[in-house]
């Protein structure tokens, strides 16, 4: 299984830096377990985008073609997602810790700068003439009291019996000026903008790749849930369902990006629609405000209020060519999601895997 683990490691590491700054904020706010994290983000959706997306190079099709996604039952996707979420999530500790290495260091020199800059405005004031003097030194110590006390907790998740720390966060001191680029984690071949041109800076080369990536237009194709944008470089972009609602991108619009920035070391991408093409997605199938149910061993759907929406309760059964049809959901959704009888939920399934439901949104404000 040594192409389904580097292939998971791949995804691990991708999905690592798309939900860094996330992790960030859970800890500030006193939470670390990832596995919690996870669950409350409902990170499954996007592990399964990168499931379908790299689905050729975790599985060897030409040494087994039955796991074709054509061929393969929704009883076996789930096998393989369940495997590839134990992989990420035994991997993903140690890429997070990486990562907070690096952020560690730029808060201790953008800390070591604030206190420079405090210390020299000090230094500027021999008398002090009115309140605003001391007012001011008193935001200046508060934003190097939150600064250091975010440092502090930042570090104390990143220590661990392994982590020997030669970052001092009581002195604001750099111990060393040169911040090296942590090992543990391979970055170059995933995610990252090719290079433009070796002679020119890495801010030159951002800004150029970012230009450039302004003239381009890109195609949005719609998945079950959420949906990407395939050709940006090097390999797509993952929109999320709710970025998809938000801005109503439907199949075949024609996007342009708009903004891209770092932010704690990850990357964020923003589209607007140039061409609104809608395209009638014939393979794709969609039930709206369909009333989860369950039995004694099963979560399904069979009924829906396709008109919700504009305040119109009227229920009805799904008919699927000509016929009623009870939609029966995986334990993965419904567990993801914190699902409960009597929700609202949105199902699609392509046309030709009825069997292979997703649960692509839950209307929560209906509760």
């Amino acid at each position: 299984m040594k192409r389904f683990d580097q292939s998971a490691l791949k995804i691990s590491e991708l999905i690592s830096k798309s939900t860094f700054s996330r992790y960030l904020e859970y800890i500030q706010n006193g939470l670390s377990d990832i596995q919690r994290i996870w669950k409350n983000e409902n990170w499954d959706d996007m592990l399964e985008d990168y499931m379908n997306i790299h689905w050729k190079e975790l599985i060897d099709l030409n040494e087994n073609p039955y796991w074709s996604p054509d061929n393969i039952t929704n009883e076996d996707k789930i096998l393989v997602f369940m495997k590839l979420q134990k992989a990420v999530l035994s991997t993903i500790h140690m890429n997070y810790q990486a990562l907070l290495e690096e952020h560690l260091k730029q808060l201790l020199q953008d800390g070591t700068e604030m206190w420079t800059i405090f210390k020299e405005s000090i230094n500027e004031i021999e008398i002090i003439k009115s309140s605003a003097d001391i007012w001011r030194f008193r935001n200046q110590i508060d934003k190097l009291f939150l600064h250091y006390m975010q440092m502090e907790k930042t570090k104390l998740v990143w220590e661990g019996p392994s982590n020997y720390s030669d970052i001092s966060i009581v002195s604001p001191k750099l111990p060393n000026n040169e911040i090296k680029s942590s090992t543990r984690l391979v970055t170059e071949d995933y995610g990252i903008p090719p290079t433009v041109s070796p002679e020119l800076s890495d801010e030159d080369q951002f800004t150029l790749s970012y230009e450039n990536d302004k003239k381009t237009i890109y195609v949005f194709k719609r998945n079950l849930k959420g949906g990407i944008v395939p050709d940006y470089p090097p390999s797509g972009i993952f929109i999320s369902e709710r970025i998809v609602r938000e801005k109503n991108i439907e199949h075949g619009d024609k996007l342009k990006l708009t903004s891209r920035f770092t932010k704690n070391e990850q990357e964020y991408y923003d589209f607007e629609i140039v061409e609104k093409v809608s395209l009638v997605q014939t393979e794709r199938i969609q039930f709206n405000y369909c009333i989860l149910e369950k039995n004694e061993s099963s979560w399904y759907v069979e009924h829906y209020e396709p008109f919700k929406g504009v305040a119109n309760n009227k229920r009805i059964s799904i008919i699927w060519n000509d016929t009623p049809l009870r939609i029966y959901l995986s334990d993965v959704d419904v567990q993801a999601l914190n699902l409960s009888a009597g929700n609202y939920i949105d199902v699609s399934f392509w046309r030709n895997n009825p069997n292979s439901p997703k649960v692509i949104w839950h209307h929560r404000n209906l509760e």
